[in-house]
């Protein structure tokens, strides 16, 4: 077990009442986390990290190890993140997801508490928002918001929303965003959610209903035409090809 510069060993606390939510699955928890990140919002991404958080500590009794197991997590998924940016946005500066250590994640007397370690979490993120943002400021805003439909494909779709969201008008919006990918945005993403379906069609066993409501469509039939039109074959044809 590891000990602080004191030599004094980490004792694990928690605070009653400090998560208000139960522990849903964590690519979906991550995938909120990422858009809150995209959107430089700092009290959404306060509300993302203790739903992130919660299902770490709700999964298994809170020992030295799950804190580790953070720790971990944590550098893998910020590590993802930053390539994922890196890529797709010239200019940006990765940071450095190492600082969240097991022992940054206790307090000043060595103790666990999920309230500091979901501070700690913050504070490394917002500064990644921040330095993603002004990338994005001076760039091309249009990048950020096709990355955010990757990420969100699979949640309704309302072009009002994400007008709102990124502060601009719809019409405006739209226009150019065909612009910048040569299509419209509901194209766009009925692209993305047919990837997806493709995927699971091949590595799955998943019911045609089931895989087109975990993709984002809520009629059975309207996936069925849209994946034909994409692909030219039915999902079920597709399935059975070679």
């Amino acid at each position: 077990m590891e000990v602080n510069q004191n030599g004094r060993t980490p004792l694990i606390t928690m605070l009653p009442g400090f998560f208000h939510t139960t522990s849903p699955a964590d690519d979906r928890n991550e995938a909120q986390l990422l858009s809150s990140i995209m959107l430089n919002e700092e009290m959404t991404i306060t509300v993302s990290v203790q739903q992130w958080l919660s299902g770490k500590l709700l999964s298994a009794p809170v020992t030295y190890g799950t804190i580790k197991r953070i720790s971990t997590d944590f550098e893998t998924m910020y590590s993802h993140w930053c390539g994922y940016f890196t890529e797709r946005y010239p200019g940006f500066t990765p940071g450095n997801a190492s600082a969240l250590t097991p022992c940054s994640l206790f307090d000043e007397a060595y103790h666990f508490q999920a309230e500091h370690a979901a501070s700690r979490c913050r504070e490394i993120l917002i500064e990644l928002a921040a330095n993603l943002h002004d990338v994005c400021r001076s760039g091309d805003v249009f990048r950020q918001i096709g990355s955010y439909l990757e990420i969100n494909y699979n949640q309704p779709f309302d072009q009002t929303e994400y007008a709102e969201l990124f502060h601009m008008n719809k019409d405006y919006l739209c226009r150019k965003f065909k612009e910048a990918y040569g299509v419209s945005m509901v194209t766009r993403l009925n692209e993305i959610r047919i990837e997806h379906a493709k995927k699971l069609l091949r590595s799955s066993n998943a019911k045609i209903t089931e895989i087109a409501i975990q993709i984002g469509y809520n009629d059975e039939k309207y996936f069925i035409r849209t994946f034909k039109k994409c692909t030219g074959m039915t999902p079920n044809e597709y399935r059975h090809s070679k």
